[in-house]
Order: structure tokens, then C-alpha cells, then sequence
């Protein structure tokens, strides 16, 4: 069964009804005894208008979580289910919604949290065949300037220039006639100036081997479509399972080829 995310959740309600039913049998009792209610109090609280108290949260929170980031956004669920004023659940919206932006930062999920030197990453996400450039250094089977070169269809002259900047950072070394992969785990995050540039270049780039290959590799899909918020929510944790997924299975895995790994899921109109 899939674990219980609580970010995923806009009502916890809702929330709390799939977290007893992954907690088994006799989970309802259980709970009723921590809650001091009674049982048919908890089922209340799950299919109709009845609200846990603030004391009951605040225990249950303690009972479900061990991370503070989930014990306050379910806090601020139950008071968000409980207020009336429009102006106080807008408060607490926004509220959520910071907490569950924290708890999605990519570079906890992949793990990645290298920085660059600002004066080289103004040159290193400047363009796209430096990551690509810098990643093909890794293959198993090194290649020589030249082969990367015609690989990329770049001239040799400027691969040159980029091999020698990367070993100036340390991010490569020249070892028997081959430049080779030295260190990586580079991760740009939310706040950073690059991101968009590198996001939008990357992109791009994928639209164009799609245009111009004979051989039509890889997977592309695009499509609009209207859903839930809640389903919103729970197929962007899917999606950040897959980047999970996809880091360990790639962190072990022989380097043989150099792929672009793009995911793009976001609203198309506001709400």
C-alpha cells in the first residue's frame, strides 16, 4: 500500500480516514483510546461536520508524525477545517501551502545540494552543452575532444575550452590523454537567478532532437487537462517519487549513454 502523505492533503478529513486505513485493524479503537473519545467519534469526525479539538490534534499529530513540517501542517489543517472566516482561511492557506513548498524542494528529494562559484556558474548553466559536456566524461568508455565534439556537433575548439574550465573547477581531470568525470551532485536551487534560463534552455534543447531525429527515442508527452486539486497534489508527490526512483536506479547504473531528464507538471491557469 502507498504510505499516507499528508502534504497531499487539503482536507484532513480525508487525510485522517486514509491514515486509519493504513494503520489496519482495530486502528479506530486504538486511536479512540489515545483521543480519550469514543469511537463513533472519530468516525464523525471523518465522514461529517464534527472537528477534532485543538488538544486532540495536538495529540494525534504526536501519534502520526515524528517530523515537525507534518505535526504543523496538520495543525493548521484541523484549524483550517474549523474556521469560518474568509479571511482566516486564506491565512491558513497560505500557510500551508509554504510548508508544503518547503517539504517539495527538489534538492532534498535528489540529494543534491553542490553549489557552484558564482563566476563559473554564470558559464557553466550559460549554455547546454557544458552539463552535457561535463557528464559525457563520465562514460565508461571515455571519449577523446574530437569524438565528443562530432557526438555534440560542436567544434573541437570550444569543447576544448569547456574540458579545461571544468578541470580548472575540479570538476574533471585529465588522466591518461582523457578528461574524466571528477565530481558532479550539482543542484540549482528554487532561488537561483539560473534556474529558469537552464530549466527553458534544457527544454528546448529536448524539442529539437525530437524535430530533428529520423529516430524518434525517448518518451514525450504533452497534454492539457482539467483534474482536482487533491489529485493535483497526490500526482505531484507521484512524480517526486519517480525523481527518487530515477536518482537511485541512475547513481549505480554503468555509465554508458548521457540522457535529458525532463519533468514538467504545473497549473495552467491560476485558480
Amino acid at each position: 500500500m502507498k504510505k499516507v502523505n499528508i502534504f497531499s492533503y487539503l482536507d484532513y478529513r480525508e487525510w485522517l480516514a486514509d491514515w486509519v486505513k493504513e494503520q489496519g485493524h482495530g486502528a479506530i479503537s486504538r486511536l479512540s483510546k489515545e483521543l480519550n473519545c469514543q469511537r463513533s467519534y472519530i468516525s464523525q469526525v471523518m465522514h461529517s461536520h464534527v472537528h477534532l479539538t485543538p488538544d486532540q490534534c495536538f495529540k494525534l499529530t504526536k501519534i502520526a508524525f515524528t517530523h515537525e513540517n507534518e505535526r504543523s501542517y496538520l495543525t493548521l489543517l484541523v484549524e483550517l477545517g474549523r474556521a469560518g472566516d474568509a479571511d482566516h482561511r486564506k491565512f491558513l492557506t497560505l500557510k500551508l501551502d509554504q510548508i508544503r513548498d518547503e517539504s517539495e524542494r527538489l534538492e532534498k528529494i535528489v540529494g543534491r545540494d553542490k553549489k557552484l562559484a558564482e563566476d563559473f556558474a554564470q558559464h557553466y548553466y550559460s549554455a547546454w552543452y557544458w552539463s552535457v559536456i561535463h557528464i559525457a566524461t563520465s562514460l565508461a568508455h571515455p571519449l577523446t575532444e574530437k569524438q565528443i565534439a562530432e557526438n555534440l556537433h560542436l567544434e573541437i575548439n570550444l569543447v576544448s575550452d569547456v574540458l579545461k574550465r571544468l578541470e580548472k573547477a575540479g570538476l574533471v581531470e585529465f588522466k591518461n590523454g582523457y578528461y574524466k568525470f571528477k565530481s558532479g551532485g550539482l543542484h540549482l536551487t528554487q532561488e537561483s537567478p539560473w534556474l529558469p534560463h537552464f530549466h527553458n534552455m534544457w527544454r528546448q534543447k529536448s524539442v529539437t532532437n525530437f524535430t530533428e531525429s529520423k529516430v524518434k527515442e525517448g518518451v514525450h508527452f504533452t497534454v492539457i487537462q482539467s483534474l482536482s486539486k487533491s489529485d493535483y497534489l497526490e500526482f505531484q508527490d507521484e512524480l517526486r517519487e519517480v525523481i527518487k526512483k530515477f536518482q537511485a536506479r541512475a547513481e549505480p547504473s554503468p555509465a554508458e549513454i548521457v540522457v535529458n531528464f525532463n519533468i514538467d507538471f504545473s497549473k495552467a491557469m491560476k485558480d
